[in-house]
């Protein structure tokens, strides 16, 4: 089991957005050499904040998990989510990203960026 951080759901998750069940999937299916941080709050000089659905750290890598909890496509290039209330597909605008990938990159370079500032400005990991 992955160690967890906090070791269980924070209080206050919406039970629509699946969060809590990813919680429990990701401390259940990765071994216990893996370390998961839910809903990671950052902040560096340059951007207020970002938050990270979960991060996992472990043998594999680093990696930035982000959460939808709508349908999506992506059509002739662009992201679109599903209005159940009109049947229409809509572009998908969060903030000013203009997709779910453009927006976990963002939260993975925040990190970096974080990182850098709190590590006296050595990399985070080593170059290679």
């Amino acid at each position: 089991m992955a160690q967890m951080y906090p070791p269980s759901p924070p209080p206050g998750l919406d039970p629509a957005s699946r969060e809590e069940y990813m919680f429990r999937r990701l401390e259940k299916e990765l071994s216990d050499d893996w370390s998961v941080y839910c809903n990671m709050q950052l902040s560096t000089p340059d951007v207020d904040r970002r938050e990270i659905d979960f991060l996992a750290v472990g043998p594999a890598g680093v990696l930035c998990i982000e959460l939808k909890n709508a349908r999506m496509r992506r059509l002739h290039g662009h992201w679109q989510t599903y209005r159940a209330g009109s049947g229409e597909w809509k572009e998908f605008r969060k903030y000013h990203y203009r997709s779910p990938i453009e927006q976990v990159e963002s939260a993975l370079n925040t990190l970096h960026a974080f990182l850098l500032n709190h590590n006296g400005g050595r990399p985070p990991v080593p170059e290679r």
